[in-house]
């Protein structure tokens, strides 16, 4: 099973992104709407929030009166992770259940407005972020009938786009129009995503391509970086990276990573959080054909 993230700032269109990935056959997991579940009427969330907020939060029918509730927790960091500490967990436990009826192969993709903001990226095999210019965004999110200076407010509570770009595995540009949105979609879910998803299933690794250009090694220590964590998650710890690329790989693009494992002998589907397959004995690559990476494991350190 394939995990994708996809995230971005107010009205970048992320969630049309998730959409349109979902009309190509990934499953979708919308954050935002098992986020309101939890807290529906009935729901043990909403009570839970009535009880830590006071009935204040509540409307007349006794569904959750979201403007009030946003008063108290805008501008308040204690109130806000009190909120957070109460939706989470219940937003977790309802996602795996999701997850857990989907068939093994399925291609899901989570569409999670705070996967930046959470620090959520080790948590899927991939994370695309959608962005565009504040410019734009607040446009389009002034069209929806928001105020300018709510727009204003709520963009700079968000992570900004050097944060975002350090998340993203695939960052998608979305300033021009509907059909080129989809038209670059379509190519990430044929050349990347169907792959990658293939690729984990059979136990497969990406094979590196010739290099046109020399790669940027600032951008392979970040892919690095990103990786470790998911490792360093897929394997509670167990696996612990500790080289990153070097300056120069002069041939192919390929990120190299070494790390001290707990113990050598890993299974062969050890890694398949983190998007690895098993090559040989003490050695994983990664299935993802956008990113292809080796990681060997020292064997002295068991």
């Amino acid at each position: 099973m394939l995990h994708v993230g996809v995230t971005g700032g107010l009205a970048s269109g992320k969630s049309t992104v998730a959409a349109i990935l979902s009309e190509l056959g990934a499953s979708l997991v919308d954050a935002d709407l098992i986020a309101r579940e939890v807290v529906d009427v009935g729901a043990p969330g909403l009570a839970a929030v009535a009880e830590a907020f006071g009935p204040e939060v509540l409307r007349p029918d006794g569904s959750l009166d979201r403007a009030a509730l946003a008063q108290q927790v805008f501008d308040d960091d204690a109130a806000l992770r009190l909120l957070n500490g109460i939706v989470h967990p219940l937003v977790r436990e309802q996602t795996r259940a999701q997850v857990g009826r989907l068939p093994e192969d399925a291609v899901v993709v989570h569409d999670v407005p705070l996967i930046v903001e959470n620090d959520m990226g080790a948590q899927f095999h991939l994370v695309v972020v959608v962005g565009a210019s504040v410019a734009v965004r607040t446009e389009r999110a002034m069209a929806r009938g928001l105020s300018e200076s709510s727009v204003i407010a709520r963009i700079a509570a968000q992570a900004d786009d050097p944060a975002r770009r350090l998340a993203a595995d695939v960052w998608l540009d979305n300033e021009g129009s509907a059909s080129d949105l989809r038209a670059v979609v379509e190519l990430l879910w044929r050349a990347r995503i169907v792959p990658f998803a293939e690729n984990l299933s059979s136990g497969q690794w990406a094979e590196p391509g010739e290099m046109i250009a020399a790669p940027d090694p600032r951008e392979w220590r970040e892919q690095a970086d990103r990786l470790a964590a998911r490792i360093e998650r897929a394997t509670d710890g167990a696996v612990s990276v500790r080289q990153v690329p070097p300056v120069e790989q002069p041939t192919l693009d390929v990120i190299e990573l070494r790390a001290d494992p707990a113990t050598p002998d890993l299974p062969p589907d050890a890694l398949q959080a983190a998007g690895f397959v098993k090559v040989r004995e003490l050695q994983f690559a990664h299935a993802d054909p956008g990113r292809p990476a080796v990681l060997t494991l020292d064997d002295d350190a068991a």
